[in-house]
């Protein structure tokens, strides 16, 4: 770290913090699915046609959009619902976290305990448009809510990418460029 920064917050996550995480994490299967369903619904209206005129087409590409964009929809209701199960049934995710950045890594504190990351220890950080994730594992993150970070540091989220910046190798980090 250049100057030996130091940054210390505190997170309560929310129901929200866990939608928008499986969200993100299943955006590509939602829209892939989306067009696969589309694809098949259209494929199989107008396989089914023998005279395949303009108006079989057009059932076929707007039907088959309205039934993707159904089941579309529908899955985003079930990711939304087992978030908040999710988050209902995990006490560990309600408590209070306390996370200082320095240049030895990360320590983070709750009322179940307390443990340190070193840098080197990072599996990789993500940015989306409401998180920052910073995985110790491929299937395990700390969740640090963008707003929640704003509204207790001056600087920002700014001061956390560049911390995250100068300590984490860079094929590691995927984070939004600065806008």
């Amino acid at each position: 770290m250049k100057d030996s920064q130091q940054l210390s917050f505190d997170i309560r996550l929310t129901r929200k913090d866990i939608q928008h995480l499986n969200l993100q994490h299943q955006k590509k299967s939602l829209v892939i699915s989306f067009f696969v369903y589309w694809l098949l619904f259209a494929v199989i209206v107008m396989a089914r046609s023998t005279p395949l005129d303009e108006l079989t087409v057009t059932v076929a590409v707007l039907g088959g959009a309205g039934i993707s964009a159904l089941i579309s929809g529908l899955m985003y209701l079930f990711v939304a619902f087992r978030s908040n199960r999710m988050y209902q049934s995990d006490a560990l995710l309600q408590h209070n976290h306390s996370y200082t950045f320095s240049d030895t890594g990360i320590s983070t504190a709750s009322d179940s305990g307390a443990y340190h990351i070193n840098w080197k220890e990072i599996f990789k950080v993500t940015e989306s448009k409401f998180l920052i994730c910073i995985y110790v594992g491929s299937n395990r993150a700390l969740l640090l809510p963008k707003a929640t970070i704003t509204n207790q540091l001056p600087p920002g989220v700014a001061a956390l990418k560049s911390i995250l910046n100068d300590n984490v190798a860079k094929d590691k980090l995927k984070l939004r460029k600065a806008s």
